[in-house]
């Protein structure tokens, strides 16, 4: 199935052809990215409906992801320590292991990559 879907706000239908190609509907309500690994955006999900193959609207199922709740235990007054601050960078390291290979191939955004620059330089900062 390609990369579509239809704006129900504005009625722009719009397509990702490749990894890296990021579209956005006029109104800035949906947009898609990711070519056929089908990576979509939403404001509002009740604006976002899939077109197939056939040009046939689809409404998606969605599934919200549960966040985990933050440890009340933990003192966020405090910056982490190394150990910690090693312990995240190996966790960030380890969710890459179950991605499907496309998603390897897929280029990182700069998010990601201040993300894992941020991580590395707290650590060595404190290397004495």
């Amino acid at each position: 199935m390609r990369n579509r879907a239809k704006c129900l706000k504005c009625g722009d239908i719009l397509e990702s052809f490749h990894p890296t190609d990021y579209v956005v509907c006029k109104c800035d309500e949906i947009a898609l990215n990711g070519g056929s690994a089908m990576l979509c955006y939403a404001k509002s999900f009740k604006n976002f409906i899939r077109i197939n193959d056939d040009g046939e609207e689809v409404i998606p199922t969605i599934v919200e992801k549960e966040v985990p709740e933050a440890d009340p235990n933990q003192d966020m007054t405090q910056p982490p320590n190394r150990q910690e601050l090693l312990s995240a960078l190996n966790d960030y390291i380890k969710s890459f292991d179950n991605l499907p290979e496309h998603a390897m191939m897929t280029p990182i955004t700069h998010i990601d990559l201040k993300n894992s620059l941020t991580i590395v330089y707290a650590i060595l900062k404190d290397l004495k």
